[in-house]
C-alpha cells in the first residue's frame, strides 16, 4: 500500500500536467486546424466552381496581402452595428461642422480684409478727389482772374482810345498841336491859359470836363455794362462842356453849334 501511493501520485500529476497543457495548447491548435480545414475546403470549392482567371498581372500591385490573412469582415460588421454607425456618423458630422466653421471663419476674415481695403481705397479716393477739386477750383479761379484781367485790359484800352479821340477833337477844335505830358498835374499846369497864349475861361474848363466824361464812361462800363460809341461820347462831352460853360457864365451862345463855332475863334 505504501508503494502504490507514489505511483498514484505520479499518475495524478501526469494527468494534471496533460490537462494544463491541453488547456493552454488546445485552443490555438483547434483554431489552426479549423483555419486549415476552411482553407482546404475553400480551395477545393474554388477549383471546382470558379473558371480560370485571365488577368493582366502587370496591373496588379507589387505587394498583396494573402487571402487568408486579410480581415475584411470588420468593416462589414461595422455597417450592421448600430453603435459603430452612430459613432461614425457623429464623428463625420463633427468633422464636417468643424470644416464648415473653419471655412466660415476664413471667409469672414477675408471679407473683413476686403472691407478694410475698400474703406482705405475710399479714403484715398476722397483725398485725391479733394485735391483734384482744389486744383480745379484754383485753375478756375486763375482762369476767371485771367479773363477778368483781359476784359479789364481791353476795356481800359478802349477807354484810352476814346480819351485819345476826345483830346484830338479838342486840339482840332482849338486849332492847336500839343503832346500831352506824362502826369495829370503837368497837364493841368501846362493847360492853364496855354502858358499865357490862351486866356479863354472855356479853355481852362476843358481838362476837368473831359476827365469827368471819361470817368463817367468808365462807371457806365463797370457798373451798368453800357458802352457808348465814339460819337455818343463826343456828343456827351460837348454837351457837358456847353452846360458847364453856361452854368458858370463863360459863354453867351444860345445853342451848342454856336458854342462850338465860338471855340474856334477863342
Amino acid at each position: 500500500m505504501g508503494m502504490n501511493n507514489p505511483l498514484v501520485l505520479k499518475v495524478g500529476l501526469g494527468v494534471v500536467g496533460l490537462c494544463i497543457a491541453g488547456y493552454i495548447l488546445g485552443p490555438p491548435l483547434y483554431w489552426h486546424f479549423m483555419e486549415g480545414l476552411a482553407a482546404v475546403s475553400h480551395s477545393s470549392s474554388a477549383s471546382y466552381s470558379c473558371p480560370p482567371c485571365q488577368c493582366d498581372c502587370s496591373s496588379q500591385p507589387l505587394l498583396s496581402i494573402p487571402e487568408g490573412l486579410g480581415n475584411g469582415s470588420f468593416a462589414d460588421c461595422a455597417k450592421h452595428d448600430p453603435e459603430v454607425s452612430e459613432d461614425t456618423e457623429k464623428n463625420f458630422a463633427e468633422l464636417l461642422t468643424e470644416e464648415l466653421k473653419l471655412r466660415e471663419a476664413t471667409s469672414l476674415e477675408n471679407e473683413q480684409r476686403a472691407d478694410m481695403a475698400l474703406l482705405e481705397a475710399k479714403k484715398i479716393t476722397s483725398q485725391y478727389q479733394k485735391e483734384a477739386d482744389k486744383c480745379n477750383s484754383g485753375m478756375e479761379t486763375c482762369e476767371e482772374a485771367r479773363e477778368k484781367s483781359e476784359a479789364a485790359l481791353m476795356a481800359q484800352k478802349k477807354l484810352t482810345d476814346k480819351a485819345y479821340q476826345l483830346w484830338t477833337w479838342v486840339f482840332r477844335s482849338f486849332g492847336i498841336n500839343w503832346v500831352l505830358p506824362c502826369s495829370v498835374a503837368d497837364t493841368l499846369f501846362g493847360w492853364w491859359n496855354w502858358l499865357g497864349k490862351h486866356s479863354s475861361s472855356v479853355w481852362n474848363l476843358v481838362p476837368p470836363c473831359l476827365m469827368w466824361c471819361i470817368w463817367r464812361e468808365r462807371n457806365w462800363r463797370t457798373f451798368e455794362d453800357l458802352d457808348k460809341s465814339d460819337d455818343q461820347l463826343l456828343a456827351f462831352f460837348t454837351g457837358s462842356l456847353f452846360d458847364w460853360s453856361r452854368a458858370w457864365g463863360l459863354t453867351s451862345s444860345d445853342s451848342l453849334p454856336m458854342f462850338l463855332n465860338s471855340l474856334l475863334c477863342t
